[in-house]
């Protein structure tokens, strides 16, 4: 109820291609409602969350690959002009609208300005010509009339009367193909062809318009080459179909393109096979985000390695590249980092991490703050050296990177069908935990005994049943307390009684 759809200050943007959401506004918007719902575990950074919607299909990128779809809406201009919004183009209307219908379109603009190319819609087309300027013809006016402010769009008369020429944008002549001449036939094969024959065949054939005077002139063109006439032409290329055992005179050696001839062509050697025409085009690629790192590490990850990154582990890193530059650094120091709580700890100043790295790791979400320990700090203590410790996606991350088996929950290296089974296993987990406050945070906690009744239960694995808790929810396992503890959402704590 919070987001308008196609007036001025909305979100939403209805177009005749489809839905548009102003993207940087909105991302702010969701990320705060689910923050306020208890779940934190989740990228702030407005590119981040878009390069992952689309790498599960559910935004659409433009054809160059770019995420950013750029959209101003005619009813937000003012004499010709108007502001541009960078959207995020849903792959689907019905990903907004499941259940009710699509609202009506509006028209827009999309694209940077100067290369604006129109969407209008069919209740709106009247719209253009109010506020496009003259001076500025957008695509939408190809192959259509432009009309002087005032002047009314011509009728016509009858079906029988010619359309009177207008003026368009765009002009693009239609020419008749000319038919291929491999080489001069025989003069006796063309003279045993009868004229009249020849001339009803070509009347017979000829292009509508080709005889009539008001028709443009580039659409009379002759069809053949103007050298030979068109009533002798015509039985010309019948007679290299129909007299194919008619001895041929011998052909000139080819040139190439430069105007060169071959030796093998001089030589009188045969001439290799021509190229199939309908050869199968490669298949292209989608397009692929490049990792784009700063500082000493830029060419510390191998062409090998960032192929096995998906599109939204390339746009987390590349969101901050300083920050970015200094993790994949780590990967050269792997023996002064460690497991820890299911993440990874990484000390400061032992790598190149130190203090003034944490608010900007805390704000970009690559930190992970112990709910259980009182006050939640952002550094702990490990082996008498101080550090912190990676959320679990950029844990496994970095394990993916450095090729570490450290047992760092992965859900998203899961199929979808595991995905979903998941998804039960949290589910189950939910109904059997219990409240408890740690500090100022409600938790739902529950044992490890309790955790391997339910993993017996469901036929799964007691780890499978850990993963699927720590990868979905902001969670961890405590070993010395043999409880395994999740962040309440404030719903999950008023359903419960105390």
């Amino acid at each position: 109820g919070r987001w308008t759809v196609n007036v001025p200050g909305s979100r939403v943007w209805v177009a005749t291609d489809g839905v548009y959401i102003a993207w940087h506004s909105a991302a702010e918007e969701i990320v705060r409602l689910l923050v306020k719902d208890g779940i934190v575990a989740i990228p702030r950074s407005p590119e981040t969350l878009l390069a992952i919607l689309a790498d599960h299909g559910l935004a659409q990128r433009r054809d160059d690959g770019e995420l950013y779809w750029l959209v101003t809406p005619h009813v937000l201009c003012r004499n010709g002009k108007g502001p541009v919004l960078r959207c995020l183009k849903l792959s689907s209307p019905e990903v907004l609208f499941p259940h009710v219908p699509v609202p009506p379109p509006t028209s827009i603009r999309l694209g940077k300005e100067g290369e604006q190319v129109e969407r209008i819609a069919p209740n709106e087309k009247g719209l253009l010509d109010r506020q496009t300027p003259v001076s500025a013809p957008t695509a939408v006016a190809v192959g259509r009339p432009v009309l002087e402010a005032g002047e009314a769009t011509p009728s016509r008369p009858n079906a029988e009367s010619a359309p009177e020429p207008t003026r368009s944008v765009i002009s693009t002549p239609s020419l008749p193909a000319e038919p291929r001449i491999p080489s001069t036939p025989d003069p006796a094969a063309v003279k045993a062809q009868p004229k009249p024959a020849a001339l009803e065949w070509a009347n017979q054939n000829a292009q509508p318009g080709e005889n009539d005077p008001d028709t443009a002139p580039e659409r009379r063109q002759p069809a053949t080459s103007p050298s030979v006439p068109v009533a002798e032409s015509l039985p010309m290329a019948h007679a290299l179909s129909d007299s194919a055992s008619e001895p041929q005179p011998a052909e000139f050696p080819r040139k190439n393109a430069r105007g060169q001839i071959s030796l093998a062509e001089l030589l009188g050697e045969p001439s290799r096979p021509p190229l199939p025409q309908n050869l199968p085009q490669p298949r292209l690629e989608p397009h692929r985000p490049r990792l784009k790192l700063q500082g000493h590490a830029a060419g510390r990850v191998t062409p090998s390695q960032e192929a096995r990154l998906t599109p939204a582990e390339i746009a987390l890193l590349n969101a901050q590249p300083v920050l970015a530059g200094k993790f994949v650094a780590c990967l050269d120091r792997v023996e002064e980092l460690r497991p820890v709580a299911d993440r990874v700890f990484v000390p400061l100043y032992k790598t190149p991490f130190d203090d003034g790295d944490l608010l900007p790791l805390f704000d970009s979400d690559w930190l992970w703050r112990d709910f259980t320990q009182e006050g939640a700090p952002l550094t702990r203590r490990v082996n008498r050296r101080r550090g912190f410790l990676l959320t679990i996606p950029l844990s496994a991350l970095f394990c993916q990177l450095g090729e570490l088996d450290w047992g760092i929950p992965d859900i998203g290296s899961l199929p979808e069908a595991k995905i979903a089974r998941y998804h039960g296993y949290l589910a189950a987990v939910l109904e059997k935990a219990r409240p408890e406050t740690l500090g100022d945070v409600d938790t739902l906690a529950i044992s490890e005994s309790q955790v391997e009744a339910l993993a017996r239960q469901l036929k799964a694995s007691t780890r499978d049943v850990e993963v699927a808790v720590l990868s979905l929810r902001d969670a961890v396992k405590i070993p010395v307390r043999k409880t395994l503890y999740i962040r309440a959402r404030p719903e999950e704590v008023a359903s419960r009684p105390g």
